[in-house]
């Protein structure tokens, strides 16, 4: 039997069995990771306050057969704000998803790990609102993962657009007014104005915490929002529980 230790976050959680829980967490340095955390949900049991969503750690494990068995842990922070503001709990339950979805298991990826952690804190302040975290969170991840949204140049001819453009979900980018005619798509266009795709462009520059400090235009958060809603599905082909919420809580601000 062989020991890992990491630094971690976890994810999502599922009880299993009388006492125990499988825990899916985030390391930077190995992926994901899932492991069974044995007596955590008993009355007084040392390791139940390791095994909550969102907690951060130094996790200690013990390996057999390529499974793990959570056997420590030094507690670190836990965005225990979060739990007092709904709006905040679901757009950081709909972003640990999207991370889960994003790591690969074995495969190092600290800029995830990173870009998650900061997104929390951000959440957890309370500043700026959820709906705008989620917009430079998704903006940065898709870049991560290779999906960064053209913004600044037509995807079909390649000119550089000074004004508005219309959002292609499908393509992944912005049209000038002579290709978008051309070019057919599945999902419907649309307007994206040359200030919000300048920030977008920052944004894909600019760390978080960073961007964060200047807020959005509120005319441009929705446009970023509603283009990057079938951006993010078009490469993330599962539908989560969480994204439905905020599906939901949108409508009704609607």
């Amino acid at each position: 039997m062989s020991t890992l230790s990491t630094p971690a976050i976890v994810l999502r959680t599922a009880n299993y069995r009388d006492y125990d829980r499988m825990l899916t967490l985030l390391s930077p340095e190995h992926g994901r990771l899932s492991a069974l955390a044995r007596g955590c949900r008993r009355p007084g049991a040392k390791l139940r306050g390791a095994v909550q969503v969102f907690q951060t750690g130094q996790y200690f494990f013990a390996s057999r057969q390529d499974r793990l068995t959570l056997t420590q842990c030094e507690l670190g922070e836990s965005y225990y704000n979060l739990r007092f503001n709904l709006s905040a709990l679901e757009h950081a339950s709909y972003i640990a998803n999207l991370c889960e979805e994003a790591a690969v298991p074995g495969q190092a990826d600290p800029e995830l790990y990173q870009l998650l952690l900061d997104t929390l804190a951000l959440l957890n302040g309370g500043t700026p609102p959820p709906e705008e975290v989620l917009v430079h969170f998704v903006v940065r991840l898709m870049a991560h993962l290779g999906y960064r949204p053209e913004v600044e140049r037509c995807l079909e001819c390649g000119r550089e657009i000074q004004g508005d453009a219309a959002w292609d979900a499908e393509a992944g980018g912005i049209l000038c007014a002579d290709c978008r005619g051309r070019v057919t798509s599945r999902v419907r266009r649309t307007r994206l104005s040359a200030q919000a795709r300048m920030r977008m462009a920052l944004m894909m520059r600019t760390p978080i915490l960073q961007d964060c400090r200047t807020p959005l235009v509120e005319g441009d958060r929705a446009q970023m929002l509603t283009g990057m809603r079938p951006f993010v599905a078009e490469r993330i082909e599962r539908y989560f529980p969480s994204q439905a919420l905020l599906e939901h809580g949108q409508g009704q601000k609607a």
